[in-house]
């Protein structure tokens, strides 16, 4: 039942980014798609990683709000594939917390 309600809230969350960031829906896409396959790790220092997605060793680190990855460059706003992925993580969970929350 929760993976279901995760992965809604990620799905949910990409929805309102596809509106919100118009133009850069491959992005949202992608991240979407490395949230919904758990790519995303939060560390206890409060920075995420994010594997990449084309090689499975490899993670980028996302740290006060920035990926460290080199398409950040080229994405707007530094809101690149990965940035993404760990936004959804943390709204999907946020909404789990609160689910967990009130029927406890």
């Amino acid at each position: 039942m929760l993976d279901n309600l995760y992965d809604s809230a990620l799905k949910q969350a990409a929805a309102c980014a596809r509106q919100r960031y118009a133009g850069e829906e491959k992005r949202i896409e992608r991240g979407l798609l490395l949230a919904l396959n758990h790519a995303v790790r939060c560390n206890p220092d409060g920075t995420m990683d994010v594997r990449s997605d084309r090689d499975r060793e490899v993670y980028y680190q996302i740290r006060q709000g920035r990926c460290d990855c080199p398409d950040r460059l080229n994405a707007p706003d530094f809101r690149c594939k990965h940035w993404y992925a760990a936004t959804f993580w943390t709204v999907a969970t946020a909404a789990l917390e609160r689910v967990c929350t009130q029927t406890q």
